[in-house]
């Protein structure tokens, strides 16, 4: 990035010893700084990336009593960069590196901080803190706390401010990690959206949990009576048979806007 002012200076020494051909290319060099410069001002006047309201929220953590510490679970690498800039103050642990030395170690933080869109609650609501839309937090320690992860079938993620989905092109999987040593039941609360009028069917391994008719709109489902045994368990969102539309080469199926699974008591 200094390069070019760099060799903007050391042109200037030829002018000085009197070179003409140093001045001509002092005016080069000088045009092109100038003229990648003003692309750079037209670029960034609505950049890709940027600091914003939902992630200096991440801020107000830091004054909570009850966390005292932080595993960093964030996926996207800028917003994992700046919550590590954001929380300075408390003990930080990552599974995955950012910028300024801070590498994958164990996790051993009392709160896991995430921006999954696979959202997981437990028991308690006192044991899940949401910061906002994007960013939340839950005890490690928490009574039915469940941890979740893509698998395959899904698209890269999308998003448009702060609403995010995925398309999968039929059948999307996620897992499903209980680390307690008894099950837990839950309730799934999923908005989605298909591409043509038609199924989703919800399955836990090789059991339907149900099949819900959809129109084309973004919809919210809720499945009940979900039970996660000890270990991972993979679920399955199947929509209608995928197709191309607007000029886009994959296959869509069904899109996923949200998704919160949530722990309920046993009966």
């Amino acid at each position: 990035m200094f390069y070019p002012g760099l060799l903007a200076g050391l042109v200037c020494w030829l002018v000085v010893i009197g070179r003409r051909l140093g001045g001509v290319l002092l005016t080069l060099v000088l045009a092109a700084n100038l003229w990648i410069a003003a692309d750079f001002r037209r670029v960034m006047s609505a950049p890709p990336l940027r600091v914003d309201r939902r992630l200096a929220a991440l801020g107000q953590l830091e004054s909570d009593p009850r966390i005292t510490s932080f595993n960093v679970t964030i996926e996207d690498f800028w917003s994992r960069l700046w919550a590590n800039a954001f929380l300075l103050r408390k003990p930080q642990y990552f599974a995955t590196h950012t910028y300024e030395a801070r590498l994958n170690t164990t996790l051993k933080g009392d709160w896991n901080l995430s921006d999954s869109q696979l959202r997981t609650a437990p028991l308690a609501d006192a044991d899940i803190l949401r910061v906002n839309e994007v960013f939340h937090v839950v005890r490690v320690a928490a009574p039915g706390r469940l941890q979740t992860g893509w698998v395959d079938g899904w698209h890269a993620s999308e998003k448009n401010g702060p609403d995010r989905w995925r398309w999968s092109g039929g059948a999307g999987r996620i897992l499903v990690t209980n680390p307690a040593a008894q099950p837990v039941p839950a309730r799934l609360t999923v908005k989605v959206q298909v591409l043509a009028p038609g199924r989703v069917e919800l399955r836990i391994e090789e059991h339907s949990l149900g099949v819900r008719d959809l129109d084309g709109s973004v919809q919210e489902l809720v499945f009940e009576h979900l039970l996660f045994q000890p270990g991972n368990t993979v679920m399955t969102l199947t929509g209608p048979a995928g197709a191309r539309a607007g000029g886009d080469e994959r296959l869509l199926s069904f899109a996923l806007h949200d998704f919160e699974l949530r722990a309920v008591p046993a009966n």
